[in-house]
């Protein structure tokens, strides 16, 4: 038997993870899968950043980071892929998104520091994977395979969801990115999403993660939200100069963007 857990999309929400650290710590796991998104949007991106560099160092063999999106924002000051205005008042709301998003992206890039960002930079585009004997290959992603900003949710037909890992030798495929927790048992391949630890957008005052748990050839999915001070983050929010604390703040109360 074996116990895998996994967390994603911390978004610089410290009082979040470290709720998560003491529920997984009464939990208790094997392995630790961390999917991406450590530090963008929320008041503390360094020290959700070092806490997790903290934790991949103490267990090199167990405890395994890979980078999201907005990690790669970040590094490279790229930013999500959108499609043209076709109209006025879409190109308008473009322009006040850009600078909003701009101005909290090279924010939190700033807040990062040398270290922080370096650790980041050797995160982008990678993979998990692990053999669990007698149930098969587990691979962890941000997205998808490949790509780090597409969608693969409940509503996803099931041949494109399979198609999004057509090239890849898995059993299971696990993935963040959506801020929604997802169990897809296709069959061909088992697709599962542990949610939002930082930025829930089911959950609004909860962190989530999943613990799952191999025995033989089947596989027990633990979804699991855990409740964190939501005041004291849109309070740090303040108190840390936040350059948009009040669009942060709705997204984590209303859960969306």
């Amino acid at each position: 038997m074996m116990k895998l857990a996994v967390i994603s999309d911390i978004h610089g929400n410290l009082h979040a993870l470290d709720a998560v650290l003491q529920d997984l710590e009464s939990v208790g796991a094997d392995k630790t899968w961390v999917l991406g998104d450590l530090a963008a949007h929320g008041p503390h991106p360094a020290a959700c950043v070092a806490k997790i560099r903290e934790l991949a160092a103490a267990d090199k063999d167990n405890f395994k980071v890979i980078g999201g999106n907005t990690d790669r924002y970040l590094v490279t000051n790229a930013r999500a892929t959108r499609k043209r205005a076709e109209d006025e008042e879409t190109y308008k709301k473009y322009v006040q998104q850009f600078a909003t998003e701009s101005a909290i992206f090279s924010w939190d890039t700033a807040q990062l520091g040398w270290e922080n960002y370096e650790y980041l930079s050797k995160l982008i585009g990678r993979e998990l994977r692990t053999t669990v004997e007698d149930y098969g290959i587990v691979m962890g992603y941000h997205a998808i395979p490949g790509n780090d900003e597409y969608n693969i949710t409940d509503a996803t037909p099931d041949e494109e969801a399979l198609d999004s890992v057509l090239d890849r030798p898995l059993r299971m495929g696990i993935y963040g990115h959506i801020h929604v927790q997802v169990n897809r048992d296709l069959r061909r391949a088992h697709l599962v999403n542990p949610g939002s630890v930082g930025m829930s957008f089911e959950t609004p005052g909860k962190a989530q993660y999943a613990v799952i748990t191999f025995d033989g050839a089947s596989a027990q999915i633990d979804m699991r939200a855990v409740d964190y001070d939501i005041d004291a983050v849109a309070a740090d929010l303040q108190q840390v100069g936040h350059p948009h604390p009040t669009v942060i703040e709705k997204i984590l109360r209303e859960g969306r963007i």
